[in-house]
């Protein structure tokens, strides 16, 4: 009886946070509203709902991602997610762990590895046979993103899980 109410209560705080999306863990949030962002800004918000841009090191997180994105009409076509190319010119994510060929999913097209003005990451509609793959653009461009932080589950008594 008490996993039912948990549950119940998880699925109603999750529903009520408009563009939060939990999977394994985490909650994701889509910023899907129109408004466009610099990276730094997507930062800082994502600072303000104590999140970080989100690490999308897995295919399932990508699929789920692009699944809570859905479509829609307008902007933003894509979204900066926590990926950054370091001094190294190495993409690294937000948790300082480097990018590995088994959770990328860079665009079909080829990145240009040695363009040091496309240190930011973006995942999104970047033509029609390259949906939701990974692009490195300026930080300065705007454009919508991704947070992501742990789940938080509250009982009824104020007890954090």
């Amino acid at each position: 009886m008490t996993f039912l109410w948990l549950a119940i209560t998880v699925y109603i705080q999750l529903a009520s946070a408009q563009n939060w999306y939990a999977f394994h863990g985490y909650e994701y949030f889509v910023e899907k509203t129109g408004t466009l962002y610099t990276h730094s800004e997507a930062e800082n918000e994502c600072a303000a709902k104590e999140a970080t841009l989100a690490n999308v090191k897995t295919k399932q997180i990508q699929d789920f991602l692009v699944k809570s994105i859905g479509t829609f009409p307008g902007e933003p076509f894509s979204f900066f997610i926590g990926a950054m190319r370091n001094a190294a010119n190495e993409f690294v994510w937000t948790d300082g762990t480097k990018l590995s060929n088994t959770e990328t999913q860079w665009r079909p097209s080829p990145m240009e590895p040695n363009n040091v003005e496309e240190k930011c990451v973006t995942m999104g509609w970047h033509g029609a046979k390259e949906l939701f793959g990974w692009l490195d653009i300026s930080c300065g461009i705007r454009t919508g993103f991704i947070c992501q932080k742990k789940l938080q589950v509250w009982f009824k008594d104020g007890i954090q899980l």
